[in-house]
């Protein structure tokens, strides 16, 4: 018996200080807290990780788990704050929030059901199978949320780059938000009930829109899209070009559009029982009208300012601002009609087809044809990982991995290539392989939550900053080739960015900083960059895209200063450059709705294509040899 008791009593003492060592357990004010904060800690677990708050902060630390569980509608919290650190799990459930604010955070999971979810980590919730909200979903890194299944209760936000790209999205109660570039093209967008909104660059390009209200604002936002909904408004520049609009299954539709959004080759089509209401401001006699047998039709084009300079159009008028109207009077005529719009159908995809491709060409090439950027247009493939053509050298000697949590701090390493996985790791640490001894091979990989804080960073070759608050408040800041794919991620360096490439794709990455590049610096998510001073100068002749500054998330260089030398500077996201200041030489781009309102622009060619793209703004030359030229598209575009 006593033998027996002794054993009992020390393999209790055994579980007991194995239990506090894996930091599996820990009662905090209340509620159960579970800490996976060591790469690959809770990694492929079979059984579920079930918890009051579940803080999942190493590499791949509760990646590949069979299921997440944090229970409690008040502190039933999961984050998943380091690269990869719930990726590819069979079932994330939280009754409160979920946080993927990593690099791929909780990208190829099966299903995601939270009250609200945040994907603010670059690919965060990309390719989920569905992801479930009874109240609001967040994305807003670049492509975090592309070809998921979302189903929300209230707000679907996608305000990222390509956030939302060739996603699948309902929701139920309130509204779908597409506000970044691209940030909705190719998607399914459901919102039967409520508005669906369109305010960035392409941001709903080749999407299918079913919505009470529709609201495209930004630059091209609906261009080759499909559209079924009782009231939709077009403000912004070639807004409505190649796309559809349909009264199918509604009893009224009513559209407006103007000269300027209209674009061109768009469809209304309004079938038999549906009323038609058609406003077309300034004219838009690019617009057609396809008007079956029994449907009801007004066209009215709006020349001034109120009802009394308003006339109608109808099949047999010509009047100056009409659209191009076509009427059917019976079954047949309805089959006719139904055959050229399948023959413009066709035609449209061509002329696209063969506009992509053209201009996929002259960026590999370098040419920018009519000294127009080209970057609006390109296929996906420019945003896909892998620096987008950037030629990159991978590492071929050791790797040091800091796995453990806060393993490397106050360290100094000069190793081939460091990787900082755990929470904390590599804090307040120095990390120089910039010395003749290495190769220009050598990577400094920074996954985990707020992993190399407060660090000197400093490499030949490339730096990732993919964790939560990675690389954040770093007092040295050197390397050629960055990614910043955490939320926070390369946030707040106390010194200057001295880089060649950027990509901030986290949101709220790189935000108030002071960076100095000789290539281009892409702010594609949200908040990417905000606050910042950025400039850029090109060194290498062989660098196609020069050295421009790309704002493609919501609010991604707002609040700051930006000078591209030798480059454009493109403002493409809903607000995206608000109350900056915008130099360049060259060209500056205002794709989106209020992209630069109440900013200051000196340079010699600006585009306003966006709805009040730069109302309240003051526009210059760029220096008193240059002569100064002003294109207003969007619609209120320069107003006050």
């Amino acid at each position: 018996n006593t033998s027996n008791s002794s054993y009992s009593m020390s393999t209790t003492k055994m579980i007991f200080l194995l239990f506090i060592q894996c930091s599996i357990l820990l009662i905090n004010g209340g509620r159960n807290v579970l800490r996976c904060s060591d790469a690959e800690e809770c990694y492929d677990a079979i059984h579920a990780i079930s918890s009051n708050f579940i803080e999942c902060s190493g590499y791949e630390s509760c990646g590949s788990a069979s299921t997440i569980y944090a229970k409690g509608k008040e502190t039933g919290i999961i984050e998943c704050t380091a690269s990869y650190a719930c990726a590819a799990t069979r079932n994330i459930k939280a009754d409160g929030e979920l946080v993927c604010s990593g690099y791929y955070s909780c990208w190829n999971s099966k299903s995601i059901d939270a009250h609200t979810v945040e994907c603010s980590g670059a690919y965060s919730c990309n390719s989920v199978d569905l992801i479930t909200s009874d109240s609001t979903v967040l994305c807003n890194g670049l492509q975090s949320c592309e070809a998921s299944n979302i189903k929300a209760e209230k707000a679907v936000n996608c305000q990222g780059a390509l956030a939302c790209n060739e996603a699948t999205i309902t929701s139920f109660d309130n509204k779908i938000s597409c506000s970044g570039t691209r940030s909705c093209f190719g998607a399914k967008l459901t919102s039967a009930d409520s508005t669906c909104s369109c305010q960035g660059n392409l941001s709903c390009r080749n999407a299918r829109i079913v919505a009470k209200k529709v609201i495209f604002s930004g630059s091209s936002a609906a261009e080759n899209t499909r559209v079924s909904a009782n009231k939709i408004t077009a403000v912004g520049y070639n807004t409505l070009s190649y796309s559809e609009i349909d009264s199918e299954g509604r009893s009224s539709i009513k559209v407006t559009a103007s000269k300027e959004s209209a674009g061109v080759d768009a469809t209304v089509i309004c079938r038999e029982g549906s009323e038609c209401n058609v406003l077309c401001t300034d004219g838009c006699e690019n617009l057609e009208i396809l008007s079956m047998n029994g449907a009801n039709i007004t066209v009215s084009v709006d020349t001034g300012f109120g009802i009394d300079h308003r006339h109608t159009c109808d099949d047999n008028t010509n009047d100056i601002g009409c659209p191009i109207i076509q009427s059917s009077s019976s079954i047949c005529d309805d089959e006719k009609l139904l055959q050229y719009l399948e023959m413009k159908r066709e035609i449209i995809r061509n002329k696209l087809l063969y506009r992509d491709l053209k201009y996929e060409t002259e960026l590999e090439s370098g040419f920018i044809a009519d000294n127009d950027r080209v970057s609006s247009v390109i296929t996906d493939d420019y945003y896909m990982d892998g620096h987008h053509g950037e030629e990159l050298v991978e590492p071929d000697g050791f790797v040091f991995e800091c796995r453990l949590e806060k393993e490397c701090a106050n360290s100094e390493m000069n190793d081939d290539s460091i990787s900082c996985l755990g929470w904390e790791s590599c804090l307040q640490s120095t990390i120089n392989q910039t010395m003749d001894v290495h190769d220009g091979n050598a990577q400094i990989l920074v996954y985990g939550e707020q992993a190399a804080i407060f660090s000197s960073l400093e490499t030949n070759n490339i730096l990732k900053c993919n964790g939560q608050q990675s690389c954040k408040s770093a007092i040295s800041f050197i390397a050629p080739f960055v990614d910043c794919g955490g939320k926070e991620s390369c946030a707040y360096i106390s010194s200057i960015m001295h880089v060649q490439n950027i990509y901030c794709i986290g949101s709220l990455s790189c935000a108030q900083n002071y960076i100095s590049s000789v290539g281009t610096v892409r702010c594609f998510a949200d908040r990417a960059c905000v606050g910042s001073h950025i400039r850029t100068i090109k060194v290498d002749d062989d660098l196609n895209s020069g050295a421009s500054i790309q704002c493609e998330g919501y609010k991604s260089c707002s609040n700051g200063k930006l000078y591209a030398r030798d480059g454009f500077i493109e403002c493409t996201a809903y607000q995206s450059c608000v109350e900056s200041v915008i130099e360049t030489p060259r060209y500056v781009y205002i794709d989106a709705e209020e992209a630069a309102k109440q900013s200051i622009i000196f340079a010699p060619n600006v585009r306003i294509y966006g709805y009040y793209g730069a109302t309240k703004a003051a526009i210059s030359s760029y220096n008193d040899t240059l002569s100064l030229k002003v294109r207003f598209e969007g619609d209120l575009a320069g107003y006050d």
